[in-house]
């Protein structure tokens, strides 16, 4: 091996990603979103309600859908699981037709975002 490559070698006995993986997705969705709770409480829940509101598609799909985890999104697409989604969007406090239209874009989720093991 060339002098000037053996710097870049691994070291005996050291990771080659000492900072670890990068956070990212839901798990990391849910900390962040713990931590906005954590600091502005109620205020931070109201504004949610009203983004929900106020553009319930952008809602369900960069707050509802990420905190789903693949199985309820898969039954979020039928009878059951569909009406128990709507109700909690009911009762976060979207209005009825506002659940409506974030329940639309939950369902759409194309299919090959949810693993083939889990697809009905």
């Amino acid at each position: 091996m060339s002098e000037h490559l053996k710097k870049f070698q691994f070291q005996k006995g050291q990771s080659g990603n000492p900072k670890g993986r990068p956070p990212t997705g839901r798990q990391h969705f849910l900390t962040l979103l713990d931590a906005e709770l954590a600091k502005q409480g109620d205020k931070f829940v109201k504004n949610l309600v009203k983004a929900g509101n106020k553009r319930p598609i952008q809602f369900a799909r960069d707050v509802i859908i990420p905190l789903m985890d693949k199985q309820m999104l898969v039954s979020a697409k039928d009878g059951e699981g569909k009406v128990a989604v709507w109700k909690c969007l009911v009762e976060f406090g979207l209005s009825q037709e506002n659940a409506d239209i974030a329940m639309k874009e939950i369902i759409d989720v194309p299919s090959k975002e949810v693993p083939v093991a889990l697809n009905p």
